[in-house]
């Protein structure tokens, strides 16, 4: 997939001179779905600001703010990952300092977390060492948060089966707090918001109740100096329920279990990631034009194995309204 990259940075890049001459998109009229494929549609909406966790077995949707949190932690009983929210353009820093009140904003080094979920792509992974750490990390929370609550100062000051502890303070070093960030066993994440003061959050459904959350992310080209931070919208899987293998090679309505099982299949997040689309210029806009080419084949990590094949087909609505990916699942075993 990686061959599309470049063509893609440029088409990206050219959606600012774009713009302003985007126009309503006119609604497409799709071509007949086949027998036993199941047409879905995920409304994320316009702006992109609904954060969707979806079962492939039920179609259920848990819908949650793709704005309402800053931080995600990992809530297993051995879990000790802090990631940011890339979506909300959430960078951090290590201050080099161990005082709230020797901390600036200015002039620090901004670090970002990769989109494939491994430690080694985290840049708090190592936060809560094997050591007490009374490190100060400085958080940058988006140019979409009011200047005098964009940033704040946090320590990570202890990780066990149960809570994570973190103390935290504004970027002058005041309002200085401890607060606990209970685990939820039964999820994979828990969440933290600096908004009001600071506060734990706990709004994603049950570890075993999806599979896909499609929502708005960080994509990061590195072949740019200095690397071009870049927001983008796609998928990132559960891996503790599934594992997806990914074919360009074959036609969606030929894919049988048996192919199925030849393919090789990946736990990585981002493994459906988000360029199943590829924006296309015309003189009256952009249109964002999906890869009906690519299949993902999904097997579930459950005593069952269900597996399913799946293709995006649109990213419109009915009104011709963007963000509202359509795609046709069917379960092949």
């Amino acid at each position: 997939m990686t061959r599309h990259i470049r063509t893609y940075i440029f088409l990206c890049l050219a959606t600012i001179a774009f713009a302003s001459c985007e126009k309503p998109e006119e609604p497409v009229t799709l071509p007949p779905i086949p027998e036993g494929v199941e047409l879905k549609e995920i409304p994320m909406g316009e702006t992109y600001d609904k954060q969707i966790f979806y079962n492939l077995q039920t179609g259920q949707q848990f819908v949650a703010d793709m704005n309402q949190w800053d931080l995600q932690f990992e809530s297993g009983p051995n879990g000790r990952m802090v990631m940011m929210n890339g979506g909300r353009e959430v960078l951090a820093a290590n201050s080099g300092k161990t005082a709230f009140g020797q901390v600036s904003a200015a002039q620090l080094a901004w670090h970002w977390d990769r989109t494939s979920g491994h430690p080694d792509s985290i840049f708090l992974s190592r936060c809560y060492g094997p050591h007490p750490n009374d490190t100060v990390y400085v958080i940058d929370r988006g140019a979409r948060v009011a200047e005098s609550e964009r940033y704040f100062q946090i320590k990570f000051i202890h990780v066990d089966a149960n809570k994570y502890k973190i103390e935290i303070a504004d970027i002058n070093g005041n309002n200085a707090k401890i607060i606990t960030i209970p685990k939820d066993h039964q999820k994979l994440h828990v969440y933290f918001t600096y908004t009001n003061g600071g506060a734990a959050l706990n709004f994603e459904p049950h570890i075993q109740d999806w599979h896909f959350c499609f929502k708005r992310y960080r994509w990061v080209y590195y072949e740019y100096s200095p690397p071009l931070l870049y927001t983008v919208v796609g998928v990132y899987i559960n891996p503790h329920k599934v594992e997806v293998a990914v074919d360009s090679s074959m036609a969606f309505n030929d894919i049988t279990q048996y192919h199925a099982l030849q393919m090789t299949f990946s736990s990585k997040q981002d493994i459906i990631g988000f360029e199943w689309k590829w924006p296309d210029f015309t003189a009256s806009g952009v249109r964002y034009i999906c890869r009906k080419n690519w299949n993902y084949i999904i097997r579930e990590k459950s005593p069952e194995h269900p597996v399913y094949k799946m293709r995006f087909i649109d990213f419109y609505n009915d009104q011709g309204v963007k963000g509202y990916p359509n795609f046709e699942l069917k379960r092949i075993n």
